[in-house]
Order: C-alpha cells, then structure tokens, then sequence
C-alpha cells in the first residue's frame, strides 16, 4: 500500500455535491487523501478506514494513483518546508488556475495549520466553485497564519500560493 493518491476531478465534485452514498469512513478518506503521503498513512489516520474504501473510491473514479510517486519519493515532499516547495512550471504570466492554487491551499493548510487546525479551511477549499473563492479562502488563510505564526510566515505562505502583488 505505499501508492499515492489524488483526488480525481470527480472526487473533488464529489465532495461538494454528495450524490453517491458513500459511506462515512470512505467520505473522509476521499476528504484526506492526498499524493503528500501513502495509501498506507492515510487509511492510518482515518478510523475504521479498510483496503476496501480505497479500492471503492478508486473504481468510483474518485480518487487516481499519483504518476511518478510511492511512499519512497512522498516522504521527502511531505517534510520540505512550504518555503522551499517550488510552484508548477506552466502558469500563465502572474495568474494561477483553479487547480494550481487547489492544490497549494492544501498544501499550506497543512504545513500552517495541520489536519485538524485546518479542517475547517480544507472544506472551504472543496466548497469553492470557482477561483475568485478560492482566492477569497487563501487570503483568510493568509491572515490566519499572520495571526498564528507571524508577518514573515504570513509573507512565506502569500508567496508559496503565488499571491504575492
């Protein structure tokens, strides 16, 4: 079980709209998981959490095998400090998609925050719609880890969601 895995498009229309009845454990699987760690650690983390939920979300389509990880190259990603994680290389000049900053809100969430500290800010994440509220939710996590850890943070996380003015 030392695969990772990624929300899938479905999966993150999923968790806004909660059409298929998914059971809970394998809602917050789908809710957790992420390619910033393996299967492994996450079926850990989420209780009662099987093999079997796994399996189910991935032949639902919700969540995909990450290409190019293991629980071998995960690890180091998981512990670079947000500072040093480099942003994607195709961007368009200044302006982030709604997939990039998806996934770099998350990031920060859980280098700033933690899981349970930014619970409430990850499912502001998969309720967004669109990117100007995604845009709304990284500028509350911005102040929040102003508030928590200070300006020069504040200032790390700004740039690292590629916010910076």
């Amino acid at each position: 079980m030392g695969a990772c895995f990624t929300k899938t498009e479905q999966g993150r229309q999923e968790l806004r709209a909660r059409s298929l009845p998914l059971s809970r454990t394998a809602r917050n699987l789908l809710f957790v998981i992420d390619p910033a760690r393996p299967a492994a650690d996450w079926l850990a983390m989420v209780q009662g959490a099987t093999a079997e939920d796994l399996q189910g979300l991935q032949e639902a389509g919700l969540i995909a095998p990450q290409a190019g990880l293991s629980a071998s190259s995960a690890a180091p990603a998981a512990s670079t400090p947000a500072s040093v994680v480099s942003p994607p290389t195709a961007e368009p000049e200044g302006e982030l998609s709604y997939r990039q900053l998806y996934e770099r809100l998350h990031v920060q969430i859980k280098n700033h925050l933690g899981l349970i500290k930014g619970y409430q800010f990850s499912l502001d994440v998969e309720k967004a719609s669109s990117l100007t509220e995604l845009r709304d939710v990284a500028e509350r996590l911005i102040s929040e880890v102003q508030r928590a850890k200070g300006e020069g943070a504040a200032q790390s996380t700004q740039l690292a969601l590629g916010l910076a003015a």
